[in-house]
């Protein structure tokens, strides 16, 4: 057992000023040492020190990137810190418009838990003095007690509440080893790196809003935005979006997630005119490259590969809510523009979506009704901002049933007979389908061609391990030339559970 939360007082108010933009705000801080001692006492001296980070996708694309740090120091005082890595700012700790010294405060001592055992107990304190991670835009009220370990090696590893708004909860880890003797150390630590890439076939550039477009060979277009560094008055660029670009019967498009937008092009000029929403601010952006030759060849890029169904807010029908692909995969487009990856499952009519995100990703349940219309929810929040809501698609139909199980035609390259849960099968090579359907009684799965002109019904042989095997051939061109062959599937669980 690493740690244990005690109680947590009731948040007394989460008071929400501005929306997302007023994170990058910071109270100005006090010049000087970071741990100045009082007239005549002994300096303090930091007794543990541990550190987390906070933030996720979304997060990273509104530019919010959050590194935590917590002191325990000789006079059982604790000072609980933040540095927003993507705020751009290497300056010293005291000027630093991304670095807050006060996300909250408490006390330490070494005690027992309740069960007797030898702990840290921990007294963490928000109030009006803690200037949370809203800069003071939103204010967490609260006290929270937490109860920590050191294991054998001296380790302290426990989940500490982030000053975010509430709820939010984060890992954070450390010890007795102080790998940071001041702020200043912790934020050169974490400052960001640059990574652009190596080589594109063209850049577009707004230089008036320091916005650069990478078009890379393999159809990837990458739209950086630039952000001053104020410790060094210099730009820094971090990638902001990505999305496909091609360039077919003369015209040059560019896709990221919605619509796809159409670049003019003037000899060998190209200017994409492009909408880029960030939050709930939006910036109009006027991308030109000078020479765009290397992109505007017949067939270069990538393809810009279309939804099989897509979903629209039933709020304003003109807006893209959710694409959904052929593959499996699936794109949420906020209502500001911002994207997240999903992937899809379709079982008879009930159509599930899931976050492609490490830590509880968003689970979304909906229902094809028999007109093949589709609505469902999705509305992520941040602080007070809505990124989603209602969205609904009058044809999702189209979207295909999603296999229990696939039989592969291996080395052979001789295709693939996929099993669905709504008693059919597709054996499918190239261009070409042959349609199936399949009962599981008695411990026998057995297919039945839906033509009879495709053959005669088989039995799948089953093994104890649950693999399976069977062979199919349909004869062409009057037996000058047979399709199929055997299939193998290494486990058909899916498929004959009761």
């Amino acid at each position: 057992m690493n740690s244990k939360k005690l109680c947590a007082s009731a948040i007394c108010g989460v008071m929400l000023v501005g929306a997302m933009a007023s994170m990058a705000a910071c109270a100005p801080k006090e010049q000087g040492n970071d741990n100045p001692p009082e007239q005549g006492s002994e300096p303090k001296t930091i007794v543990y020190q541990l550190e987390g980070e906070y933030t996720d996708d979304t997060l990273k694309g509104y530019g919010f990137d959050y590194f935590y740090l917590l002191n325990l120091y000789s006079d059982n005082t604790i000072t609980y810190s933040g540095y927003n890595q993507l705020g751009m700012d290497s300056s010293s700790y005291a000027e630093n418009s991304a670095f807050y010294e006060k996300w909250g405060k408490g006390s330490w001592e070494i005690g027992e838990d309740v069960e007797g055992e030898e702990c840290i107990n921990i007294k963490l304190i928000y109030d009006e003095d803690a200037v949370n991670l809203n800069g003071g835009g939103t204010q967490i009220i609260g006290t929270f007690l937490y109860s920590v370990y050191e294991n054998s090696q001296g380790n302290i590893t426990f989940t500490i509440d982030v000053p975010f708004a509430s709820g939010r909860e984060s890992s954070i880890t450390g010890g007795k080893t102080i790998k940071y003797e001041n702020y200043d150390q912790f934020i050169e630590a974490h400052l960001y790196k640059e990574s652009l890439p190596e080589s594109s076939l063209a850049l577009l550039e707004d230089k008036d809003k320091n916005y650069r477009l990478y078009c890379l060979e393999d159809g990837t277009a990458q739209l950086y935005s630039g952000r001053i560094d104020a410790g060094t008055d210099t730009y820094k660029y971090i990638s902001s979006q990505s999305g496909r670009w091609n360039y077919s019967e003369g015209q040059l498009k560019f896709n990221f997630g919605g619509a796809d937008v159409v670049a003019t092009v003037e000899g060998t000029k190209a200017t994409l005119n492009y909408s880029y929403n960030m939050g709930t601010a939006g910036v109009e952006l006027a991308l030109v490259c000078e020479d765009a030759s290397a992109i505007l060849q017949e067939g270069s890029g990538g393809e810009i590969e279309q939804p099989v169904a897509t979903f629209t807010y039933t709020s304003d029908a003109t807006k893209t809510g959710m694409k959904v692909y052929e593959d499996g995969t699936a794109v949420f487009v906020g209502i500001f523009g911002n994207t997240t990856d999903f992937t899809w499952v379709r079982t008879g009519n009930t159509l599930t979506f899931t976050e492609v995100k490490e830590d509880s990703p968003a689970v979304i349940e909906a229902t094809i009704e028999g007109d093949g219309t589709c609505t469902f929810t999705h509305d992520p929040v941040y602080g007070e901002v809505h990124l989603g809501g209602e969205m609904t698609c009058a044809n999702a139909s189209t979207i295909p049933q999603t296999a229990l199980v696939t039989f592969d035609g291996g080395e052979e390259e001789i295709g693939t007979v996929s099993f669905y849960a709504d008693g059919t099968a597709t054996f499918s090579v190239n261009v070409m389908k042959i349609n199936f359907t399949w009962v599981y009684d008695g411990g026998k799965l057995t297919v039945t061609p839906v033509n009879p002109d495709d053959g005669a019904a088989f039995e799948v042989t089953i093994a104890e391990d649950n693999s399976a095997t069977f062979t199919y051939t349909k004869s062409l061109m009057g037996g000058a030339y047979n399709m199929g062959g055997t299939f193998v599937c290494e486990d058909i669980s899916a498929l004959i559970a009761e």
